[in-house]
Order: C-alpha cells, then structure tokens, then sequence
C-alpha cells in the first residue's frame, strides 16, 4: 500500500444541536452551519488563502457536515506537515462567528448557486445528500428557498448558539 506522502489533517467539531432545531428547524440549523464552516474554512476564505500562500497547507482546506443523532460533525481536512500551527489557526477562526453584511450576501448566493453546479462535483453532492437537500432523485426545490431566504439575523443567533469546544483532530502520517 503505497504511504501517503503529505501528512493528513482531519480536524472535527461536535456540535449538539437539538435544542437549536426545536428553535430554529433542522434546514435553518444546517444553512447557518454551512455558511460559517464555508465563510471560515473554505477555498475563498481568508485562513485558507494565508495557509496556502505561505505554504503552511498543501492543498485548500475540504469541509463537510455528517449528521449523527443530535450531532452535526463539522469536519475540515487539508494536507500538512504543521499540524500544530493548523490546529491552532482552526482553533483561532472558531471564536470568529460574526460576518459582514456583505459577506453573509456572498456566501449565501455562494450557498444558493451551489444547488444549480450540484451535479457537477461529487463532494457537493454527497453533502447535499447528507443534508437531505436531494429526495430521491430530485432536488429538493424548498431546500433551495430556504437558503434563498435565509437572512443574516437568522444566521446570527443560530451560529451564536453553537458550542464549537468539542473537538478532535486525527493527523495521518507516514510513519
């Protein structure tokens, strides 16, 4: 079996959520999930540009929501050998839950055209099938309103509910 050759960095948050979808409904709950793990960890965000520019990761950050229970595992990978500068830049983006007006409009219209290239990427699709976006072979056309209407204000006091303490990271090496 061929060893990789960049260490591997799975870094996850354990988010208990039933009381915030009592509150706020399961779609909400992921929309906002979604958009803040995007807004921090994906490949246009500020903390993916400044590791892969300063060659501290070698490949853009990949991040994913699993539902379990009354869990939503929010996952981030990348390759790197500083693990420990990564986790602690992961680490240092959770406390930052706010976002601009006009990124929030971003990354929802990001978040909405993502349904329309759903096809087209097998990591989009399988996390619109966790997210229950897909019924059947359909897409699910109110999933697609809902992150249409979706507004910051929602956003704001759903992510603010979130405990992001529980964490793990798993770092794959080739020894």
């Amino acid at each position: 079996m061929k060893q990789a050759e960049t260490p591997k960095l799975a870094f996850s948050v354990k988010i208990l959520v039933p009381e915030i979808i009592k509150k706020y409904g399961m779609r909400k709950t992921i929309i906002a999930s979604s958009i803040l793990f995007k807004k921090l960890f994906g490949p246009i965000s500020i903390l993916n540009e400044e590791l892969v520019k300063n060659n501290i990761i070698d490949t853009d950050f990949s991040n994913g929501i699993h539902i379990a229970d009354d869990y939503f595992i929010r996952y981030i990978t990348c390759e790197t050998k500083q693990k420990d500068l990564v986790i602690s830049k992961i680490n240092e983006a959770l406390q930052n839950r706010g976002i601009s007006d006009e990124d929030f409009d971003l990354h929802k219209k990001m978040y909405v055209s993502s349904s329309i290239r759903l096809f087209s990427n097998i990591e989009s699709l399988n996390e619109s099938i966790l997210e229950g976006e897909i019924e059947g072979n359909r897409l699910s056309s109110d999933f697609v309103t809902a992150r249409k209407n979706f507004t910051k204000e929602e956003y704001d006091n759903i992510v603010n509910e979130f405990d992001l303490s529980n964490i793990s990271v798993t770092y794959l090496t080739k020894e």
